[in-house]
């Protein structure tokens, strides 16, 4: 008697399902579509409240201010992940080691600086929204004391922010 209660309610609700219209699909590949929603994304990413990747390291030989084809390779995914981030700024900071004098160090982080931008801009990026600054020496990635050769120091690091 159980058994016949259990499929007597099972076909009393395919036959209500039947008689009201709703369909049944074999597949999820057969349903339809949900239908679109009003301003499902955001202007940028930013405005989905996504913490910004990054950063990004972009390393170069000592005493030099010229992109290597690793550094090129990262700055290609920085070009493909601001086209996600929309409406933001991109910083871009150079840094240099502990050898030569600091204020050497302060106009070659500015020259590695004006190199990633003038790379970036190259892809694509617009130059209005690139702001570049020097560390020089300061804010070591590495800690070390005068005259010490460390190539992660040497560096230009790529970050971006909400445009105001």
């Amino acid at each position: 008697m159980t058994i016949f209660r259990t499929s007597a309610v099972g076909g009393i609700i395919t036959l209500a399902l039947l008689v009201s219209g709703c369909q049944r699909y074999d597949h999820v590949s057969d349903m339809p579509p949900p239908p679109p929603i009003e301003n499902e994304m955001p202007a940028s990413a930013f405005d989905r409240h996504v913490p910004a990747p990054g950063p990004w390291g972009v390393y170069f030989d000592l005493d030099r201010a010229e992109l290597l084809p690793e550094g090129k390779k990262i700055l290609d995914l920085v070009v493909a992940t601001y086209g996600r981030f929309g409406r933001s700024v991109v910083n871009i900071n150079g840094h240099g080691d502990t050898t030569g004098h600091s204020q050497y160090n302060l106009s070659l982080g500015e020259r590695r600086s004006e190199a990633v931008k003038a790379y970036l801009v190259m892809k694509g990026i617009p130059a209005r929204i690139i702001a570049t600054e020097t560390e020089g020496e300061k804010d070591l990635l590495v800690p070390t004391s005068d005259d010490v050769l460390e190539r992660r120091n040497r560096r230009v690091e790529v970050t971006f922010a909400p445009a105001s």
